[in-house]
């Protein structure tokens, strides 16, 4: 099977296009569901309970100390902004390989349409290529969406921290709880 450029282009465009689509509602689903299957999955055993409680009594003080203190906050804030614009970077620098192989796999099998470099056409090359590219392209994206989501998530808590603490307290007493 031989493919050529526009083939390829078709390719690299279509999974750049599905990997933005696909980021957005993946992101969000995980975000909403995952409270629910940590609490879900944390019941299922006392060790995991502990944990879980132990890890909202954490969250809690974290929270706490950041509505608290407003300098431990902003520092808070311009470290995630750090890690969101070095991940948009790495975002951007995946696509540039990404169109740097596409336009060497381009020219070159425009130069040497038959060549084969060990057995294997250029053309398959390019595209496995392509292919790694996008899938380092959807990982930095997910990974830049769960930076932005978790942002939102502590700034949505610290908003309304009144009502956070009250429901974190309600289930850590809950967790704690003797079960009959």
């Amino acid at each position: 099977m031989s493919l050529n450029a526009n083939t390829l282009a078709i390719v690299g465009v279509a999974l750049g296009i599905f990997s933005i689509v696909i980021a957005l509602p993946a992101a969000l689903i995980a975000n909403i569901l995952t409270p629910r299957v940590q609490n879900w999955w944390a019941s299922r055993s006392s060790s995991r309970t502990a944990a879980y409680t132990k890890k909202l009594e954490d969250e809690l003080d974290y929270i706490t100390e950041l509505s608290s203190d407003t300098h431990a906050l902003q520092v808070y804030f311009y470290i995630a902004l750090v890690i969101f614009i070095i991940r948009c970077t790495l975002t951007l620098m995946a696509e540039i390989v990404i169109a740097v192989i596409l336009i060497s796999g381009t020219i070159y099998s425009l130069i040497s349409p038959h060549h084969t470099d060990f057995g294997i056409r250029t053309d398959t090359i390019v595209t496995v290529l392509l292919v790694v590219g996008q899938l380092m392209y959807m990982f930095v994206t997910f990974s830049t969406f769960y930076t932005m989501f978790h942002m939102l998530r502590t700034l949505r808590r610290l908003r309304d921290f009144p009502s956070f603490k009250a429901k974190a307290e309600e289930r850590i007493a809950k967790r704690k709880a003797p079960v009959p």
